[in-house]
């Protein structure tokens, strides 16, 4: 998230395994996909990490199996907290 290119090193890895790709926005808002991923899975993701469920969620995935990569636990405890309350804290 944010930024323009694969790295170089990675690039055979996903065109060897990635049929499609879709692009996120980091003005989208998120914290409904952490939110969710927090309350029915118990996985806490920054908004960021949520993107890839986001994106899913919006129909941009296609459709057949979708496999969403969630990561980055690192979030603040008030900004989690206002995320499952509702708010923006962004």
């Amino acid at each position: 998230m944010g930024s323009t290119t694969v790295l170089e090193e990675m690039w055979p890895l996903v065109r060897a395994t990635v049929d499609r790709a879709a692009c996120a926005s980091i003005r989208r808002d998120y914290r409904g996909d952490s939110s969710l991923l927090a309350g029915r899975h118990h996985i806490i993701a920054e908004a960021a990490g949520a993107a890839s469920v986001a994106a899913a969620m919006a129909g941009q995935a296609g459709t057949g199996d979708i496999v969403c990569i969630v990561s980055g636990g690192n979030i603040d405890a008030p900004k989690l907290g206002a995320i499952l309350n509702g708010q923006r804290p962004f």
